[in-house]
C-alpha cells in the first residue's frame, strides 16, 4: 500500500510528469519534422508547376481541342443525292440519311437531325404551325450532345447560324405525319448518341483464355449487379482474367491487364469479406459502364437471432453462436485470401505487376463521401471505401494536393478535399471527419509524399480550379503586377492560425484601415476588380486574400455593426469563429422561449386555412410599409389552393380596397401541375417538378400575375394585378368590400333570356381572351367567373396557358365543355362543344401577343382604358353574333 502524498507518491507523480513531457516533446518533434518535409514537398511542387506553366502554358487550348475533336455532319455529298420525293413546298424526312429537308425560298434544304434542338407543333385556327429550333452559339446547355457542342465551338466565329424556322400548313394530315417522323428520327438519333457517349471510354478486351485447373469462389455476390436486385454466382480465375457466372446464366469477364488496383478486405468489424477491383478502363455491366467491380460474401450465421435480442454473456447458447460466427469469419477470410493469392500469382505469370492491397485498420477514419457516413481506409496505393455503394477508390498517384477545410481549435469536424493531377476533374471532398483523425491523416500524406494545406474556411472549388487552369500566375510568388503573393496552394492556408501566437489568436489587426475594408468589400462585390478568385486589390496596390485573418476580422465587425442587438462593433476586430457564433445568436428566433425548430418551426412556416405564417405576415408588413396595403381585413373566400383576404388599399395602390391572395404553403399539389407551367414557352426553364414546395408555389403565383397582366393589357374584365411577392398576390377588389362579387354559380338572374345573354357574354370573353391575349384559361367554370356591375369578370388565372402550349387545344375544349354543361343546366340551348370551339377560334390571329409598353403611368392608364373600351365593344359584338345563332326559347 502506497501512502498518498508520501515519498512513493511523489516519485510516481514526477515519473508520470516526465513521461507526459517526453510524449509532448516527441509530438512536437514529429510535427516539426512533418512541417519541414511538407515545406520541401511544396517547394518542389511549386517549382515543377512553374516549369510546366512556362513549357506548356496554363489551361491549355481546351476549346481548340474540343473543336478539333468535332466530327462534321454531312447527310448528302451533292444536291443530286437528294431524294426524288423532296419538294419545294413540303417538309420531307429522310430516315436513312438522318436528314430533314425543309423548304426555303422554294428549294429543299437538308438539315442533319442532330442540328435540331426541338420541334413543336401547334394548331392555330384552321392551320398547323411547326416551329423548329436549332442549336446555335449561345443556346447550348449541358444536355447539348458532345459532338454538336464541339461543332459550335469550331464554327461559332466563322459561320452564320439558323436559330428558328416556322412553317404553317392547312394539310393537317401530312403535316402531322412529318412531325411524327421528325420526332421519331430525333429520338432514334438521340438514343444512338447516348449509347455512343456511354461507350466512348470503353476499350475492347482481349478474349478470355480458359485455364485447365480453375480456382473458384462459390456463392459470391457481385456489385454492381448485372440485372435485377442481386447477382449471386461463382467467380473463376483463368489464365488472363476472371470470369463471373451468375445463377441466372449471366457472365462477366475482367481481364488482368485492365486492373489498376486490387484490394482484399477481410471481415473484422464488417459483416462481409470482399475483393475489389478498380479498373483502368470502363467495362459495361448491365446497361451502364463501370470502373469498379466487387465480389463479396456476407458473414451471416443461420442460427442468428433475427430479433436482435441479446442474452446473458454467460448464456451457453450465446457463447456457442459467437464461436460459430468467429470460426465462419476465419474460414471466409482464409478462403478469400487464398483465392486472392492465386489470382495475384496468375496475373503476374500473365505479365501484370499489380498486387492485392489490404486496408490499414489502424488508420481507419469515418467521413461522408457520397451523402452517407462510411469508413475509409488508407492502403499502400489508395484511399478506399468499399463497404457501401457507390465505392470510392482514390489513387494516391493521381492526387496532386490535399486541402483540409474548416480546421480550427474549436471545431469537432473538418473536411478533406482532394485535388487530382487532372485539373479538369472535379475536386473530391470528404466531409464530416472527426478532428482526432487530422494528425494521422497529415502524417500519412506526408509519408506518401503528398502536399497538404489547412484553413478555416470552406473553399469554392469550381472558382479555384478555374483560376488554376487559366491563371498563369497561380503558382508564381508574384502576380501580373509584380506584387508578392503566396504561390500555388499556399494561398488556401492564408487564414491558418499561427502556432504559439495565442495572445492575438493569430490575427494581426494593425495594417488595415476603414478605406482598405471598404475597398476590399467593393472588390469582392465587383468581379472586374478581382485579381483572381478570392483575391482583391486595396487602394495602395496590396493584394489581399479573402482568407486574410486581419481583413476578415475587420470585415466581420463592419457586417455586425448593422445587426440588431450587436452594438457598435465597427471599430473592433471580430475573428471568424466569434462572428459566426454571434451571428447565429442574433439571428436565432424563438416562439414563447422555444427555438423555432422541428414541429413548431414547421407550423410557424405554414399557411393553412385562414392562418398566416410568420413569413406571410412579414410580406404583408413590407407591403404596408410600401403604401400598398393599409389595414388588413378578414377572409372573404377560401379555396382548395389559396385564401383570399380583403384589405384597405394604401396610397400607392390606386384603389380603395384590394384582395390579398395567399397561396397555401402546405399544399403538395403545385408540384404536380407541371403540365401547366413547363409546357408554357414563358416558363419552360423553371423545372417545377424539381423545385421545392415553397418555390413551386412562388412560381405558380408569378404565373398568375403575368397572365393577369397580359389579360388586362388586352382590355379584358379581370382583377388588376398590383404586386406579387413569393406566395402572396395583391389584386384589385371586385365587389362591394368587404363583400366580394358573387360567383356565376351563385348568381340569380331573372329569366332564361338573361341566362342566354350571360352565356353569349362568357363565350365572347373566351374568344377575346384567345384573340386579344393569346391565352386559354384552362379552368374556366362557374366558380371562376364573378358577376358584378352587370358584367362578368374572369378570375383565377394561375393555370392559364399561352396558345403555343401543346395542350392548349385540349384545355380550350375542356373550358367550353364545362361552360356548356353549366349553362345547359340553366335551360340555355347551347351549341355542341365542337361548334362552340370552332366559333371561339374563328378568325384568330395568334402571330403576336398584345403587350403594354408605355413608360408614363398616365399614358398607361389612358391606353388601358382605351383597350378596355375596345374589348367591351368586341365582346358585345361577338355576343350579339352568337345570340343570333341560338334558337329562341
Amino acid at each position: 500500500v502506497v501512502e498518498v502524498g508520501g515519498p512513493a507518491g511523489d516519485i510516481a507523480s514526477r515519473l508520470r510528469g516526465r513521461r507526459e513531457r517526453e510524449g509532448a516533446g516527441q509530438a512536437m518533434a514529429e510535427k516539426a519534422a512533418r512541417k519541414e518535409k511538407q515545406d520541401r514537398l511544396m517547394a518542389a511542387l511549386v517549382e515543377r508547376m512553374q516549369k510546366k506553366a512556362l513549357n506548356e502554358g496554363v489551361g491549355g487550348d481546351e476549346e481548340d481541342s474540343k473543336a478539333d475533336s468535332a466530327q462534321e455532319l454531312r447527310a448528302y455529298a451533292t444536291p443530286a443525292a437528294y431524294p426524288r420525293e423532296a419538294l419545294p413546298n413540303k417538309v420531307r424526312v429522310d430516315m436513312d440519311r438522318e436528314a430533314v429537308l425543309l423548304p426555303i425560298n422554294g428549294h429543299p434544304v437538308p438539315f442533319h437531325v442532330s442540328t435540331l434542338k426541338n420541334c413543336v407543333l401547334n394548331e392555330e385556327g384552321e392551320s398547323l404551325v411547326m416551329r423548329i429550333n436549332f442549336f446555335c452559339p449561345g443556346n447550348s446547355s449541358r444536355e447539348t450532345p458532345r459532338n454538336m457542342a464541339n461543332l459550335l465551338a469550331r464554327h461559332e466565329n466563322r459561320l452564320v447560324f439558323v436559330r428558328e424556322l416556322t412553317y404553317r400548313s392547312r394539310d393537317k394530315v401530312g403535316f402531322r405525319a412529318a412531325y411524327r417522323q421528325v420526332s421519331e428520327l430525333r429520338k432514334r438519333v438521340r438514343q444512338r448518341e447516348s449509347r455512343e457517349e456511354e461507350e466512348r471510354d470503353l476499350k475492347v478486351q482481349q478474349p478470355l483464355q480458359r485455364a485447365k485447373n480453375v480456382t473458384r469462389l462459390q456463392d459470391v455476390t457481385m456489385r454492381p449487379v448485372i440485372s435485377g436486385r442481386k447477382s449471386v454466382g461463382m467467380l473463376e480465375a483463368h489464365t488472363n482474367g476472371l470470369r463471373f457466372q451468375s445463377t441466372k446464366g449471366e457472365a462477366l469477364e475482367v481481364m488482368y491487364d485492365n486492373v489498376a488496383h486490387a484490394i482484399f478486405q477481410p471481415c473484422q468489424k464488417e459483416v462481409m469479406v470482399l475483393i475489389h477491383f478498380n479498373l483502368k478502363n470502363h467495362i459495361m455491366i448491365g446497361k451502364k459502364k463501370q470502373k469498379d467491380v466487387q465480389f463479396l460474401t456476407e458473414v451471416v450465421d443461420a442460427s442468428q437471432n433475427l430479433e436482435g435480442a441479446r442474452r446473458s454473456a454467460y448464456d451457453p447458447d450465446e457463447m456457442e453462436s459467437e464461436e460459430r460466427e468467429r470460426k465462419m469469419r476465419l474460414r471466409l477470410n482464409r478462403m478469400f485470401r487464398d483465392f486472392a493469392q492465386v489470382v495475384e500469382n496468375t496475373a503476374k505469370a500473365a505479365g501484370n505487376s499489380w498486387e492485392f492491397d489490404t486496408p490499414f485498420r489502424e488508420l481507419e477514419f469515418k467521413g461522408t463521401v457520397d451523402k452517407e457516413m462510411v469508413s475509409i481506409f488508407p492502403t499502400v496505393n489508395c484511399l478506399v471505401s468499399l463497404t457501401e455503394a457507390p465505392f470510392f477508390v482514390g489513387d494516391l498517384s493521381r492526387i496532386h494536393h490535399v486541402h483540409f477545410e474548416r480546421v480550427n481549435r474549436q471545431a469537432r469536424y473538418f473536411d478533406m478535399s482532394v485535388v487530382w493531377n487532372d485539373f479538369k476533374e472535379a475536386v473530391k471532398t470528404i466531409s464530416q471527419i472527426e478532428m482526432q483523425y487530422l494528425d494521422p491523416l497529415q502524417q500519412f500524406l506526408t509519408d506518401s509524399n503528398i502536399t497538404f494545406t489547412a484553413g478555416e474556411r470552406p473553399i469554392a472549388w469550381p472558382n479555384v480550379m478555374k483560376a488554376v487552369r487559366e491563371d498563369p500566375y497561380f503558382f508564381s510568388s508574384h502576380d501580373e503586377h509584380g506584387s508578392a503573393q503566396p504561390p500555388g496552394w499556399l494561398s488556401l492556408s492564408a487564414d491558418a492560425v499561427a502556432e504559439g501566437d495565442d495572445d492575438d489568436d493569430g490575427y494581426g489587426y494593425d495594417g488595415y484601415d476603414d478605406d482598405d475594408c471598404a475597398a476590399f468589400a467593393l472588390n469582392g462585390a465587383n468581379s472586374s476588380n478581382r485579381v483572381r478568385g478570392g483575391l482583391a486589390r486595396l487602394p495602395d496596390g496590396r493584394v489581399v486574400s479573402k482568407h486574410d485573418g486581419a481583413m476578415n476580422a475587420r470585415s466581420n465587425a463592419r457586417a455586425l455593426a448593422g445587426m440588431r442587438g450587436a452594438g457598435n462593433l465597427e471599430a473592433h476586430a471580430v475573428p471568424n469563429r466569434v462572428y459566426n457564433s454571434l451571428k447565429q445568436s442574433l439571428a436565432r428566433e424563438t416562439h414563447k422561449g422555444v427555438s423555432l425548430r422541428g414541429r413548431v418551426a414547421a407550423e410557424e412556416r405554414a399557411t393553412a386555412d385562414g392562418a398566416l405564417d410568420a413569413n406571410t405576415r412579414r410580406l404583408l408588413l413590407q407591403m404596408q410599409q410600401q403604401g400598398l396595403v393599409d389595414a388588413l381585413g378578414g377572409v372573404v373566400k377560401m379555396g382548395k389552393e389559396a385564401s383570399v383576404l380583403y384589405a384597405a388599399g394604401g396610397p400607392e395602390a390606386g384603389v380603395d380596397y384590394v384582395a390579398v391572395k395567399v397561396f397555401r404553403t402546405t399544399l403538395n399539389e403545385f408540384s404536380q401541375r407541371s403540365d401547366y407551367v413547363e409546357g408554357d414557352a414563358r416558363f419552360q426553364r423553371t423545372g417545377l417538378k424539381r423545385q421545392s414546395k415553397r418555390k413551386a408555389i412562388g412560381t405558380w403565383a408569378e404565373k398568375e400575375m403575368r397572365n393577369l397582366e397580359r389579360a388586362r393589357a388586352g382590355g379584358l374584365p379581370v382583377p388588376r394585378p398590383l404586386l406579387q411577392k413569393q406566395h402572396v398576390l395583391v389584386l384589385s377588389f371586385i365587389g362591394d368590400a368587404p363583400f366580394p362579387a358573387a360567383q356565376l354559380r351563385e348568381a340569380k338572374l331573372p329569366s332564361r333570356a338573361a341566362w342566354r345573354e350571360c352565356f353569349a357574354e362568357v363565350a365572347a370573353l373566351m374568344r377575346a381572351l384567345l384573340h386579344r391575349c393569346r391565352l386559354v384559361h384552362a379552368d374556366l367554370s362557374e366558380y371562376n367567373i364573378l358577376v358584378h356591375g352587370g358584367r362578368c369578370h374572369l378570375v383565377d388565372f394561375g393555370q392559364a396557358v399561352d396558345t403555343s402550349h401543346p395542350e392548349a387545344p385540349e384545355f380550350l375544349s375542356r373550358d367550353v365543355a364545362q361552360l356548356a354543361t353549366f349553362f345547359g343546366s340553366k335551360g340555355v340551348p347551347v351549341p355542341s362543344v365542337e361548334e362552340l370551339v370552332e366559333w371561339v377560334l374563328m378568325g384568330a390571329d395568334l402571330s403576336n401577343t398584345r403587350r403594354l409598353k408605355v413608360g408614363d403611368p398616365a399614358e398607361a392608364r389612358e391606353l388601358l382604358d382605351t383597350r378596355a373600351e375596345e374589348c367591351r365593344a368586341a365582346v358585345a359584338a361577338w355576343a350579339a353574333e352568337l345570340l343570333a345563332t341560338l334558337p329562341e326559347d
